[in-house]
């Protein structure tokens, strides 16, 4: 049951696909979901956030589990989720939610401060700038992570090494600039030197 009710939620997910996510069923095990959040504002923009969704057998009639791997400052990293969708509240359950639906709980759950939920922390806006920034190389670092976008993301391991291109010019421009002040400053050296040579010739 489980199985039949994910692809034809994938199959409805590519047809109507959901701002700032991206969700893709395991090649090998249909019970997982990879997925990713992109960060589209704030303190999270331009972060890119790796997930997944572990069903169980009984699926729609048992909820999944949820875990975020990517740090960012929001949720602890590799740690299930505590959320109304969640295993942790079977009672509140609805067999009628979907894929979409846990997507978007979680993104909206992401946006919210919720610290003392399982699985929910509390960042300066600092922290989570950062993380935002380093999601990219953090994700690339990571085999399991940037195998999984690889496989099933390859547009955003393209994002990836856009961005790694850049940082290399960036780090590359900022060393020709430091050799370039190191010569300014040997050169102001030299002249000094030279007004002190012709001073004591004067004198």
């Amino acid at each position: 049951m489980a199985q039949n009710r994910l692809q034809r939620e994938f199959k409805e997910f590519v047809k109507n696909p959901l701002p700032n996510i991206r969700a893709h069923p395991d090649s090998e095990d249909t019970l997982l979901w990879h997925f990713i959040l992109l960060g589209d504002g704030g303190v999270y923009e331009g972060g890119q956030y790796y997930g997944q969704i572990i069903f169980p057998p009984e699926y729609p009639n048992s909820a999944p589990d949820m875990k975020m791997l990517t740090p960012s400052g929001r949720f602890v990293p590799n740690k299930r989720l505590c959320m109304t969708m969640t295993s942790y509240h079977q009672e509140q359950w609805n067999p009628l939610w979907s894929v979409s639906s846990l997507l978007l709980g979680l993104q909206s759950f992401f946006y919210e401060e919720s610290p003392t939920s399982i699985g929910g922390m509390q960042s300066s806006d600092k922290t989570r700038k950062e993380f935002a920034q380093e999601s990219l190389s953090f994700n690339s670092n990571n085999p399991k992570i940037a195998k999984v976008l690889q496989t099933f993301f390859p547009d955003l391991i393209r994002v990836v090494e856009k961005k790694r291109d850049r940082d290399t010019e960036d780090e590359g421009v900022a060393e020709i600039e430091q050799l370039k002040r190191s010569k300014n400053k040997a050169d102001d050296g030299k002249v000094v030197d030279k007004q002190i040579e012709v001073i004591e010739i004067l004198d």
